[in-house]
């Protein structure tokens, strides 16, 4: 087999790049996973200490529970086996594209050492901006979200007090009624409740 020195050249640079994508692959990963409650920084975890205009503070998602941590921890299972799927099979690629499908063992580390790159310089930036993006997020939409509901809830609590009133009417009705069929048993009279219950 032939060896083309320029071929193992974007071979090697071209692995950097896959492990770099990697890496940006894995920080979507965990920007989902701090709308899912995950803090990576105090200072992250700290924000949710603030005050809010309107809602005060932000509720925490999730908490210690047992179907909490079982979420989470099955959405870090499949994040991480799509990751190494697609690391994986983009080394394939690379190999079989640059080097006539013989696998070069310096594709793994140079791919790990992209990913490194990235996670240790843009990834901790990336990271330290989306968790305040999604505060901020989070914040505007339980804000929009109460200021929208509040009528629904208003209309709600009214409805509630209506029915209430209704439901002890009809049940005061339907005690007062019985009592007066008692007394007109009691007193030997013929009873209407009696009459209607012949009559049926």
């Amino acid at each position: 087999m032939e060896i083309f020195p320029n071929k193992l050249f974007l071979l090697l640079v071209s692995s950097l790049i896959l492990g770099m994508s990697g890496g940006a692959l894995n920080d979507i990963w965990r920007i989902c996973r701090c709308f899912a409650g995950v803090r990576y920084s105090e200072k992250g975890a700290e924000l949710y200490k603030k005050k809010i205009p309107v809602v005060g503070s932000l509720r925490r998602i999730g908490n210690e529970g047992k179907v909490y941590r079982i979420f989470l921890g099955v959405m870090i299972f499949l994040q991480d086996i799509f990751l190494f799927c697609y690391l994986g099979a983009g080394s394939v690629v690379l190999n079989f594209y640059f080097n006539s499908a013989a696998f070069r063992s310096y594709t793994v580390a140079a791919v790990a050492v992209g990913f490194f790159i990235y996670y240790f310089t843009v990834g901790r930036l990336v990271i330290r901006v989306c968790e305040r993006l999604v505060f901020l997020l989070r914040a505007l939409l339980e804000i929009v979200f109460y200021i929208l509901s509040r009528p629904f809830v208003f209309l709600f609590k009214k409805i509630t007090v209506v029915l209430k009133k209704v439901f002890l009417k009809i049940r005061y009705s339907l005690a007062k009624k019985k009592n007066m069929c008692y007394n007109e048993e009691a007193e030997g009279e013929p009873s209407a409740c009696a009459d209607g219950e012949l009559q049926k």
